[in-house]
C-alpha cells in the first residue's frame, strides 16, 4: 500500500489532461475500475490527478478506492458541478456556501422538488435539502 500522496479528483480525462502540465514528470497510472489517473510531482509532493467520472456516485468509489489504495494525507475535489455559469473561465475558484444535490427529489404535477437525500431514523425518513458551508471555512477560502 503507497502512502501520503495527494488525490485530487476531476470527472472527465479532459480535466485530469488540463493539470499535466503542473505535474513534474506526469506518468499515466492504470487503476482498478477503469479509473484514468496521472501521477507527478507538485509542490505539495507526489500527487495523482484521477478521472473519476460524472456524478457523486462515480465520485464516491472512485474516492473509497484511492483511499485504500494510497491513503492520501489530503484529497480535493475540483470541477464545476457541469458549469454553473457561462461566464466562469478555466482556473476560476468557486467557494459555495450552500450546496443543493439537484439529483435527488420528486417529480409531480407542480414538476421537480429537490428533497437531497433520505437519512433514515428510527422511525422517520429525514430529508436534507441543502447543505451550508460552515461560514468560518468560507472566510478562510
Amino acid at each position: 500500500m503507497e502512502v501520503k500522496v495527494v488525490v485530487l479528483l476531476v470527472a472527465t480525462p479532459e480535466e485530469a489532461r488540463a493539470a499535466r502540465p503542473l505535474l513534474a514528470g506526469a506518468e499515466e497510472v492504470s487503476l482498478p475500475g477503469n479509473l484514468r489517473a496521472l501521477r507527478g510531482g507538485t509542490a505539495a509532493g507526489d500527487t495523482l490527478v484521477a478521472a473519476v467520472g460524472v456524478g457523486k456516485v462515480a465520485a464516491a468509489s472512485a474516492t473509497a478506492v484511492l483511499c485504500h489504495l494510497f491513503t492520501p494525507r489530503l484529497l480535493l475535489v475540483c470541477g464545476v458541478a457541469g458549469a454553473l455559469d457561462e461566464t466562469l473561465e478555466v482556473g476560476d475558484l468557486v467557494i459555495s456556501t450552500e450546496l443543493v444535490p439537484a439529483d435527488t427529489g420528486l417529480i409531480h404535477s407542480g414538476g421537480f422538488k429537490t428533497t437531497g437525500p433520505g437519512i433514515c431514523g428510527p422511525r422517520s425518513t429525514v430529508f436534507q435539502p441543502s447543505f451550508t458551508s460552515p461560514p468560518r471555512l468560507v472566510e478562510k477560502a
